[in-house]
């Protein structure tokens, strides 16, 4: 009887973590294409200072690295929970 139990779960979990890691993996996409849309280069000020000129240029840079790690680490989380998904269908799990 323990083995029932343990299989009609891992047939209900398997689909809840392949709808997860989906969605992990088409929400960065998603979000991905809108900035990709969305972006506007810092535009040159008249009359800035190159101290001025540097900060506004590395603030871009670190708003933009951000933004890749997020995308980075949801994809890749996304990737490992299709992963134990595709293994528990499999009946590895």
């Amino acid at each position: 009887m323990g083995g029932e139990g343990s299989a009609g779960r891992r047939w209900i979990s398997a689909p809840l973590l392949m709808g997860l890691g989906l969605a992990l993996l088409i929400i960065p996409f998603v979000i991905a294409i809108i900035f990709f849309f969305v972006f506007e280069p810092l535009a040159p000020r008249p009359g800035s200072s190159l101290n001025e000129a540097l900060v506004d240029a590395s603030f871009s840079l670190i708003s933009i690295a951000s933004r890749l790690a997020f995308l980075g680490i949801a994809v890749w989380v996304g990737s490992i929970v299709l992963r134990n998904a595709v293994e528990l269908m499999r009946g590895r799990g």
